[in-house]
């Protein structure tokens, strides 16, 4: 409700899925107007073209953000400049714990715990 009617008349509605992690591959669908990017968003190695990542492609867009695929572009400040780590919501399939980030140099990591205290990078579609 914060929002001004303005901004909130050119939201779009996107379908997002997501593996639904404890080691699991299936795949969980919401309908969501403000979405966290999932690995096989932001970047294009083909460790995670396959499965339950490749599920994890937004099914509007069906492909990576281009300007995320490189170290320096996937980096995010906080106010005062200092680079953290935040979130992605992608579960590390691998694993039952583990949930995968982008580290303070723009790497991606897929061993983290739930409980961390990280930033998130939040997607907005119009």
């Amino acid at each position: 409700n914060a929002m001004p009617i303005q901004t909130k008349i050119l939201l779009k509605q996107v379908t997002v899925q997501s593996s639904i992690g404890d080691g699991s591959s299936d795949i969980s669908t919401s309908e969501c107007y403000i979405t966290i990017p999932s690995i096989i968003e932001i970047s294009n190695s083909s460790t995670y073209n396959k499965e339950p990542y490749i599920s994890e492609m937004a099914i509007t867009s069906g492909k990576t953000i281009s300007y995320m695929t490189s170290r320096d572009n996937r980096k995010r400040a906080y106010d005062g400049g200092d680079y953290a780590e935040y979130w992605l919501r992608s579960p590390d399939a691998s694993y039952s714990r583990y949930i995968w980030t982008v580290d303070s140099y723009g790497d991606v990591s897929g061993y983290e715990y739930p409980d961390y205290s990280y930033g998130i990078l939040i997607e907005i579609s119009f």
